[in-house]
């Protein structure tokens, strides 16, 4: 096999998959326009706020992790409302995403997804026979 350059080393493609992601930048950053839209976008922007998603994450993972077979019932009214109360920071986080970057439904709704791609109603597979 000749290389193009002979100083060059053979790249993997999952190594030039991770170069690219490492590398990718946005065509164009949204920043909106609306005062207080601006002010929650600012928020869920900032490292204080991912930082803080972080370590709920970390906690939540942590709190699944220490449930176990033949729990007290205690312990399980513990897990059930530390759940709850997870569940619900997430959900706001949720929210306050959805009002900072104002998703668009464009016109045709999800049928967009399936152009180009598989539509499930059969013909070809793309095998030979």
């Amino acid at each position: 096999m000749v290389w193009p350059c002979p100083h060059t080393v053979p790249v993997s493609p999952q190594r030039q998959c991770v170069e690219y992601a490492l590398k990718a930048q946005p065509l164009r950053r949204y920043i909106p326009k609306n005062r207080t839209q601006y002010r929650v976008w600012a928020m869920v922007n900032s490292t204080a706020f991912e930082y803080i998603m972080f370590v709920l994450i970390l906690l939540n993972t942590i709190a699944l992790a220490v449930q176990h077979y033949e729990q007290s019932k205690p312990f399980n009214y513990v897990m059930d409302l530390l759940n709850m109360v997870f569940t619900g920071l997430f959900t706001v986080e949720m929210v306050l995403k959805i009002i900072a970057f104002k998703p668009r439904v464009r016109p045709g709704g999800a049928q967009g997804v399936t152009q180009g791609g598989d539509t499930g109603q059969g013909g070809d597979t793309g095998q030979e026979g």
